[in-house]
């Protein structure tokens, strides 16, 4: 595992007065400063909200995760409250003509006065509550405030309306910035403090990307917020130990086994935090030294395919947006001409929508022009021998296959799979993904078909399918340096498998992937080879199948298959992948054992 960040200095924060740092560029009048090329979608959607009802977070909708499983009815108003009151906040800031203000005050008051800002599927990883002690428990009161990654947003949402409107807002009533400052200390600064909480880490357990995401945004509310410098210096040595604790969750090759999509809320938002400590101290705390966090930027340009399109394994969607302006700020902060080219080139997809998960990333793009667009090419090969991942582009083509365990975080009984692009678009695919609900982050998981090796570009030994548990894992992986690599994939599965040996070589060259499976069995099985896509195949006659993108998988002639339509059954996967049907290919083999090759070109 790799180094830590400040402990080898010493965990010991320096924290400048209050009011003296700049973690936001001075203005006479803040927000005056923002761009207008940022700031339309921002107008736009405060424009909107002057006419629009606040959404209502009533008991009846905060029942529903415990009754149905279902999160979307509580959360899409929870987040549409937020999203209402950061935009007409940054609305009235640059224009400052008070259009906006009483609108503000209405949803500010509706956020305030919310019992808590923990959202119910994440209740269960609360210390504090238990959804078993009555539904719903937190709207008993006296209870101390629980600190997820939404009560963080939250706060930090809050903190933006004080930064910039607090004082608007106290002249007619005084009140106004007290209250937010106090109801800020109670919910964020206090529960950070104190800890206890899983993703802190200080049980032993590895974190994961809420512990940054929350030590960012505490950060940002104790930044502009907590007028107490020993309090906020406080805030910066949890921040310090916790982030270090995470770092150390990462290997050298800085390789994130939650994918491109949350190593946003990993990778970025640890990139956030050391800003945020770094303009806290006055540069006096550097954080972006350490040779760990320019390896874990790096992983995100090592994990592109083309456009808005990344390696998505996991629970990861098939296309991911990180802010261009972002990654190339990052990249200048650790020194890496990759990651500023590649931030250069994401800039021109970027869209000027404001992100609320870390608004102080946002935050700081609304100041920023795009960068001038750099030259950039990626390597032909990246390896994550910590993730066993291999990311191969040669030609037109990409190949991306990983290794590993099924107890990875995020994970998907997925170790061996792969997917195949050409020109950028996906050929053979990885899902992602559907809509969060309360079974998938449960015991029950894997009983949807997407989290499942069987609806994978994996196989299954008479019908029986990976294991769950980073017990069922690969070995003996071997990386050539040139696009090719095979793993040893009989301990992915159960001893009811049978398998007494099973190796997956996959290899890309300049006419597109070969893949060959090579095994031996205990006994007779049908062994059931499975290619997932998102579009139909079609046989030409000719002993090949007709794929999309203008490719054509080959297979062994002694093969039988079917082809498998099955409903997409979620929204999520039909707005990511376009379709409301998937399609996967079942090439069927008797026997004891087996050695077949596969092609596409």
């Amino acid at each position: 595992m790799a180094e830590t960040v400040f402990r080898s200095h010493g965990l010991s924060a320096r924290v400048l007065p209050f009011g003296t740092y700049d973690i936001l560029p001075r203005e006479k009048r803040r927000g005056e400063g923002f761009l207008a090329a940022r700031m339309t979608e921002v107008v736009r959607v405060s424009d909107t909200a002057l006419t629009e009802e606040i959404p209502q977070l009533t008991p009846a909708l905060w029942k529903l995760f415990f009754e149905t499983g279902e999160r979307q009815g509580f959360e899409t108003p929870y987040f549409e409250r937020r999203k209402m009151l950061v935009c007409l906040t940054l609305a009235e800031a640059w224009k400052g003509e008070g259009r906006y203000l009483a609108k503000i005050r209405e949803v500010l008051d509706a956020i305030l006065a919310e019992p808590t800002w923990v959202i119910p599927a994440h209740l269960e990883q609360d210390s504090d509550y238990r959804a078993s002690e009555g539904i719903p428990p937190v709207y008993r009161p006296g209870r101390e405030q629980g600190l997820d990654i939404m009560a963080g947003e939250s706060g930090a949402c809050v903190a933006v309306t004080l930064y910039y409107l607090g004082d608007v807002l106290s002249e007619g009533t005084p009140s106004y910035a007290s209250r937010m400052r106090e109801t800020l200390r109670d919910r964020i600064i206090d529960p950070y403090i104190r800890g206890g909480f899983h993703w802190t880490g200080e049980d032993g357990r590895r974190v994961n990307n809420w512990c940054p995401w929350i030590a960012a945004n505490a950060l940002f509310v104790a930044a502009v917020a907590e007028t107490d410098d020993e309090t906020r210096k406080t805030v910066m040595e949890k921040a310090m130990e916790r982030l270090d604790r995470f770092v150390a969750g990462y290997p050298d090759d800085g390789g994130c086994d939650e994918g491109a999509s949350y190593w946003g809320a990993a990778g970025a938002a640890l990139y956030d935090a050391l800003e945020l400590i770094l303009r806290m101290s006055g540069g006096a705390v550097d954080g972006f030294s350490a040779p760990i966090v320019r390896a874990i930027g790096e992983f995100l340009p090592k994990c592109h395919i083309a456009n808005t399109r990344f390696v998505n394994f996991a629970d990861c969607p098939p296309r991911v947006n990180p802010k261009g302006t972002v990654l190339e700020h990052y990249g200048e902060l650790v020194g890496s001409p990759l990651l500023r080219a590649f931030g250069s080139m994401m800039s021109a997809y970027e869209t000027e929508d404001f992100v609320l998960s870390i608004p102080y990333r946002s935050l700081r793009v609304l100041y920023t022009p795009r960068p001038p667009v750099r030259p950039y090419r990626p390597e032909r090969d990246n390896y994550f021998p910590s993730l066993k991942v291999l990311v191969s582009r040669r030609g037109p083509y990409l190949l991306a296959s990983k290794g590993g365990n099924n107890g990875e975080s995020h994970n998907h009984n997925d170790v061996g799979n792969f997917l195949f692009c050409r020109e950028g678009e996906p050929v053979l695919i990885d899902t992602g993904a559907g809509v969060y609900s309360r079974i998938t982050f449960s015991e029950r998981r894997y009983e949807l078909y997407y989290m499942q090796s069987s609806y994978h570009n994996l196989p299954d030994f008479d019908g029986v399918q990976q294991g769950v548990g980073d017990a069922y894992a690969s070995y003996e992986e071997h990386y050539d340096g040139d696009g090719g690599w095979s793993m040893e994939l009989a301990h992915a599965y159960p001893p009811e498998a049978g398998i007494l040996s099973y190796r997956r070589a996959l290899r890309l060259d300049e006419d597109g992937m070969t893949l060959r499976e090579t095994y031996s069995l205990a006994r007779d099985e049908t062994v059931t080879f499975h290619f997932l896509c998102a579009q139909a195949p079609e046989d030409d006659g000719q002993g090949s199948l007709r794929l999309s993108e203008g490719c054509n998988l080959t297979y062994p002639a002694e093969l039988t298959y079917t082809l498998d339509a099955f409903a997409v059954a979620d929204e999520r996967l039909t707005e990511n992948w376009g379709t409301e049907t998937f399609y996967r290919l079942c090439f069927r083999a008797d026997g004891r054992a087996g050695d077949y090759t596969f092609r596409v070109r």
